[in-house]
Order: structure tokens, then sequence, then C-alpha cells
């Protein structure tokens, strides 16, 4: 039975994933830039301002920076919480 090209066709990267790579590689790159500054923003900003934020986000179908939000709100509270533990004596 002769073979047709497709055959001969090696499995393996293709165009396709090597855009995928590099739209993945940039994403990265960029979020990589953007670290420092919202680090800074963060800890000015109060829960109730991130709570604020997470709710408009998730109102603008912006559920990367809703993620972001809600995750640094529970963080800050966390923290809180075990830093006022921490203080008070066990026994």
């Amino acid at each position: 039975m002769p073979r047709s090209k497709k055959d001969n066709v090696k499995v393996g990267w293709s165009k396709h994933t090597d855009k995928q790579q590099k739209r993945q590689h940039n994403k990265k790159v960029r979020k990589a830039g953007k670290e420092d500054t919202h680090n800074e923003e963060d800890e000015e900003v109060s829960v109730n301002s991130k709570l604020t934020r997470f709710i408009s986000a998730i109102s603008d179908k912006n559920y990367a920076s809703a993620h972001k939000y809600l995750k640094s709100a529970v963080e800050t509270k966390l923290i809180d919480r075990i830093n006022s533990a921490t203080e008070n004596p066990l026994f």
C-alpha cells in the first residue's frame, strides 16, 4: 500500500506551538515587569479597597485582575490575623 505525505509528517513542534510558546514567554516578561510596581501599590491600598476593586473587576469580566485583588486581600487579612495571634501569649 502506498504511503501518503501525511504518513511522513513528523510529530513534534509546529509553527502553531512555537507561536504559543512565544506568547507565553512574552506574557511572562510583561508580567515580570509589572510585578515590581504592583507590590508597592498593594501595600498602600486597604483591604476594603481591594475588595471593591475585586467586585468591579468581576463585573467587568476581568477575571485575571479580580483574582489578583482577591488574592491580595486574603493575604493581607491572613497576615494581619497571624500577626495579632502571635502577639498574644498562648498561656
